[in-house]
């Protein structure tokens, strides 16, 4: 796989540690700016499951069954473990938990990956809140599973009319049930763009100039987008430019101009982990700098401290839990070869 699309997996994964940091700081006392467009990251996420999962598909043939265990073994474990650790701490110590509410049939919908409005809250999210796009992220893996069926010439037919199909039922028919709306949002929409990335990056020449020009397209597109259209959906306002930034890395690469730098390889590798754990840590980090009882004047230490503690803990989950847990769920049972994607 490209290292590139390792290294924007960490730019993504500390994008979204960034923009969440900026709740933290509000419960501290700041009244500030923040660039929230940061949030983007999440859709350069979307648009990398897509470009990877289409490329693994056309280098190395799978069965719906093996790819579902691929999929499912490299998701799930990690998942449902910092859920049940949400679960407990809900149960046996809500008081470190600043905005959870207990409810059963929010916890069993997040565990089954099902959309589920969240108690009082009016907002779509599983109990671990940043859950939320792992239940596109499952949805989207269906789609494709299912769509590994038909014959590969109609492939990308096929998974477009489905994919563009939902979108536009969701947008005539307006849904009222949760599920049903939840998964006919047009953010799904940046998956698909994923995978037209995938298809055409091969036959787009490498050229310095071609990723330069894409990447500078990419941030204007990016700045004009959210600064001067507030209304429009963020499959778009964020969509776009992340898929132009992901086709221009992979561009830049091939032409032999992205070097290895294991740091931030590493930090793709942890991204999984780091995207999952990092609204605990930092909510964790935020009582302590409570009980300290530390100045609100510090509060750009309080940020650097918090974001490093983030990093940290990712990688500490990583290498310690998700990576020899995944090794094991890989061994049983053997199946056919399928690479292992690291999750986007």
């Amino acid at each position: 796989m490209y290292l590139s699309i390792q290294y924007l997996r960490g730019v993504a994964a500390l994008s979204v540690v960034f923009v969440h940091l900026e709740f933290q700081l509000k419960r501290l006392g700041y009244e500030g700016i923040w660039p929230r467009a940061l949030e983007g990251g999440v859709d350069i996420f979307f648009v990398i499951s897509g470009f990877v999962i289409w490329t693994a598909a056309e280098r190395h043939s799978a069965s719906i069954g093996d790819f579902a265990y691929r999929r499912l073994a490299r998701i799930v474990p990690l998942y449902w473990l910092v859920t049940s650790a949400i679960v407990i701490m809900a149960l046996l110590m809500p008081q470190l938990l600043q905005s959870t509410r207990f409810d059963l049939n929010h916890i069993i919908a997040s565990y089954l990956f099902l959309p589920y409005e969240a108690p009082n809250q009016q907002l779509i999210y599983p109990i671990l809140v940043a859950g939320w796009t792992l239940n596109y992220e499952i949805f989207f893996y269906a789609i494709f599973a299912l769509c590994l069926a038909a014959p590969s010439k109609i492939r990308l037919a096929l998974l477009s009319t489905v994919i563009v199909g939902l979108t536009l039922f969701g947008q005539i028919a307006n849904p009222e049930n949760t599920i049903l709306r939840y998964w006919c949002d047009p953010i799904i929409l940046e998956f698909l763009y994923g995978i037209f990335a995938a298809v055409l990056v091969r036959k787009v020449p490498a050229s310095n100039a071609s990723a330069l020009l894409l990447a500078i397209l990419a941030l204007l597109s990016w700045l004009s987008l959210t600064s001067f259209n507030s209304y429009m959906h963020r499959a778009f306002a964020l969509g776009i430019p992340a898929v132009l930034l992901v086709f221009a890395a992979v561009l830049l690469e091939r032409s032999n101009h992205v070097k290895r730098y294991l740091w931030a390889e590493r930090l793709g590798d942890s991204s999984y982990a780091l995207y999952l754990t990092h609204g605990i840590v930092l909510s964790a980090v935020t009582q302590v700098w409570r009980l300290l009882g530390i100045s609100n004047d510090y509060l750009a230490a309080f940020s650097v401290f918090a974001i490093l503690s983030c990093v940290f803990v990712g990688f500490a989950t990583y290498f310690l839990i998700d990576q020899p847990m995944h090794k094991w769920f890989r061994r049983k049972p053997k199946l056919t070869t399928y690479p292992a994607q690291p999750v986007s």
